[in-house]
């Protein structure tokens, strides 16, 4: 299978340090056959080639199609750090802490206590961080897209009134 081939292909050139030969091969391989995997690391490439909003995309599309796959919301939180967005960072590393084992899970607790350091109030995240995180639960159907947006407002002023030890 070519989308398989080229997958492998990206991750050996990946390591070789040839980083622009690796992208073209995980854009051959996505292009065959979408994963969240694939998208993952198409990501990672793009930020080891200092493409910041490439990457997000990346992460993102990799987590539509897999919400639960951590290593690409880690990979995302990580990036969101680097870009001073601690509080939407902080939404994606949160959720993940129960999905890994103890060598992962020390190292999302070191980012998300570099968020902490980061956040005056206590590493609550902000309103616009919270959005971000409610609106991957949301359907792509133009009427619940419309719905959430339309309510999003009171979830997120609910979610202010709960004491801090909810993690949000």
């Amino acid at each position: 299978m070519l989308a398989e081939w080229s997958h492998t292909a990206g991750l050996k050139l990946f390591g070789d340090g040839n980083y622009k030969a690796a992208l073209r091969e995980f854009g051959r391989s996505l292009g065959e056959e979408e994963s969240s995997e694939r998208w993952n690391d198409w990501a990672v490439t793009q930020t080891a080639l200092h493409r910041p909003e490439e990457a997000e995309e990346g992460f993102r599309r990799a987590l539509e199609l897999n919400g639960r796959y951590a290593q690409a919301a880690v990979n995302l939180g990580a990036l969101l750090i680097r870009l001073d967005r601690v509080a939407e960072a902080l939404t994606f590393l949160d959720g993940v802490l129960k999905c890994l084992d103890g060598n992962h899970n020390a190292s999302v607790r070191s980012l998300i206590e570099q968020c902490h350091a980061k956040i005056p109030d206590g590493g609550r995240p902000d309103a616009k961080g919270v959005e971000v995180y409610l609106s991957r639960f949301v359907g792509p159907k133009p009427n619940e897209q419309a719905y959430f947006n339309m309510h999003v407002g009171r979830y997120i002023a609910t979610l202010e009134m709960l004491p801090s030890t909810t993690g949000l």
